[in-house]
């Protein structure tokens, strides 16, 4: 019985050390697989190359290669802010704000701060693991750091109201409202509910002359 438990434990602190590590971050870019298509193809056309020429190149995209990862570790890393149409990975979940838009209150619903800010928002899983995405993962902040509360008089039902457990490979999109005064920019930001991990955090910036 006690090694039963022992185990039940080991596995657990396994667990809350997995959850608790660095999540991976990073922008998508679209034009990578163009890139490596491309790369392949010029690899095929290179046959006429010599086998010197060939080694020499090799050595001086080694040198490269060590020289960039060189000046990478000495580079401290600092937060990525991203803009609107900037897909952004967080553990393989893609998140996109694919719009802004000012849009007008409901007639029987005031918007109090006198604006209804409108985000078009979308995802992508490419994780081994279905993913869970809710509307309630995204905070907006004014330009003087004060929270922007959401606004619930849209004729749309989904609006603020999304929720998805998307399997690998699969998408979903939703959309946001919120109840806001004129503001010089935006500040936008997604953290996954089911993470401990520390970077899990996705910024993006929206200035007020980029919402249509």
């Amino acid at each position: 019985m006690k090694k039963l438990y022992y185990l039940i434990l080991a596995v657990v602190f396994v667990l809350v050390l997995t959850a608790c590590g660095e999540a991976e971050v990073g922008k998508v870019d679209d034009s990578n697989n163009e890139a490596e298509e491309n790369a392949e193809s010029a690899e095929a056309d290179s046959d006429a190359e010599t086998e010197n020429d060939t080694e020499s190149d090799t050595e001086n995209t080694g040198e490269e290669a060590d020289a960039e990862e060189s000046q990478e570790e000495s580079e401290p890393v600092e937060d990525q802010v991203y803009g609107i149409g900037d897909t952004v990975a967080i553990d393989g979940m893609e998140v996109t704000i694919d719009s802004a838009s000012w849009v007008e209150a409901n007639e029987y619903i005031e918007a109090e701060n006198g604006n209804v800010l409108r985000l078009e928002v979308s995802f992508h899983n490419e994780s081994a693991e279905s993913g869970f995405v809710d509307n309630t993962e995204f905070d907006v902040y004014d330009a003087n750091g004060s929270t922007v509360s959401e606004y619930y008089g849209s004729d749309d039902a989904d609006t603020n109201m999304f929720t998805f457990d998307l399997k690998k490979g699969k998408n979903g999109s939703g959309a946001l409202e919120f109840d806001t005064a004129d503001s010089e920019y935006f500040e936008v930001y997604y953290e996954p509910t089911f993470t401990f991990k520390e970077n899990a955090e996705i910024q993006w910036v929206i200035n007020s002359s980029d919402i249509q």
